[in-house]
């Protein structure tokens, strides 16, 4: 009887793997997508997720990866460390800072400033965006960080991807936002291990659209990712080598430090007075 039991387990476990994700139908036109730059096309010309990187990588014809998190005053900002010391230079948590202390911080010693989840949309409208959401540790801080990106998403002109490491955000974003694709975010190591072990749960529980993996993952463990999604994004791509090994793994690509259409880009950037 037991053993039994255990088989009957294993079984749901394995249908609830394989189980479609709710819409997942409209995800396969997501391998035309454009390569999305990871927190806006950045360099010596911009500070990343700064609004000139966005404004540069969709004038370039790229989607935009950005990351969000929530002030003490409850205002959504595009940022991705938790402290602000490595872009600012002061050693603070953006959820323990003030909006109005923020914006008198620039960013890498540059004239830009943190930009709002709203003002960085803005700038992107309506190119593809891929939104990081990035768990705050009060709850409070956790439920309207994740209303205002449910809000945001409803209200975009474009495509919007919404990703996290988070299965607890995936799960809310799905009552909240239930249109807007979600992605599970995975990094490689002991991250994917410990998901190929959960992923039965994190399926029957957050229901994520998509799998967004570090590309260092092993191909043995992507190509079991596979199995489990319609849909892999893949991160960070930071060279033409590890774009030409990754081009047939992944459907959607998120890339920095280097230009994968280096002609349109460079048109770009000349007109602008950037490149020569």
């Amino acid at each position: 009887m037991p053993q039994m039991l255990l088989l009957l387990l294993a079984g749901a476990l394995i249908f609830l793997c394989f189980l479609p994700r709710p819409d997942a139908g409209r995800l396969r036109p997501f391998s035309h997508f454009p390569p999305f730059a990871h927190r806006g096309l950045h360099g010596k010309h911009a500070p990343e997720n700064s609004l000139t990187a966005f404004e540069h990588a969709k004038a370039s014809g790229f989607g935009t990866e950005l990351d969000v998190r929530i002030t003490r005053d409850l205002v959504p900002v595009v940022f991705h460390d938790a402290d602000l010391l490595r872009m600012c230079g002061t050693d603070q948590r953006v959820e323990d800072t003030e909006y109005a202390d923020l914006c008198r911080l620039r960013l890498s010693r540059s004239e830009e400033g943190i930009p709002t989840l709203l003002d960085a949309l803005k700038e992107l409208s309506p190119s593809p965006v891929m939104i990081e959401v990035k768990p705050p540790k009060q709850k409070a801080q956790t439920r309207m960080l994740v209303k205002a990106v449910a809000d945001a998403a409803g209200s975009y002109p474009g495509s919007i991807l919404l990703v996290s490491f988070s299965p607890r955000i995936l799960r809310m974003l799905k009552k909240l936002s239930p249109h807007a694709p979600r992605g599970q975010l995975v990094a490689r190591g002991k991250g994917m291990a410990l998901y190929l072990a959960l992923c039965p749960f994190i399926h029957l529980y957050a229901r994520p659209h998509f799998l967004s993996c570090d590309i260092g993952c092993r191909a043995f463990s992507i190509k079991i990712a596979r199995l489990f999604h319609p849909v892999l994004a893949g991160w960070t791509v930071r060279s033409t080598e590890e774009w030409q090994a990754v081009e047939h793994i992944f459907d959607l690509k998120v890339f920095e430090a280097f230009l994968p259409q280096a002609d349109a880009c460079a048109a770009h950037f000349r007109k602008r007075g950037i490149l020569p």
